[in-house]
């Protein structure tokens, strides 16, 4: 039997802001947002779940959303 298991969400948003993004889905979720420790993940923020919970990140990023196109 095949034993996988999701081990992390990254939920990117195009800002500068990423302490108004990570309380925006602190709230969603109901779980406390942190800062990572290291300066290499300033652009991070991880939602505080139960340990048994897939881990979640909130991460600014710069580029723009993709677009879709509808079919023709």
């Amino acid at each position: 039997m095949h034993k996988s298991r999701l081990g992390a969400v990254v939920i990117d948003c195009q800002t500068d802001r990423v302490e108004e993004a990570a309380h925006f889905w602190s709230a969603v979720l109901g779980w406390p947002a942190q800062a990572l420790t290291t300066p290499d993940d300033a652009t991070y923020r991880e939602l505080r779940g139960p340990p048994e919970e897939v881990k979640v990140l909130v991460q600014s990023v710069e580029h723009p959303k993709p677009t879709t196109s509808k079919p023709k």
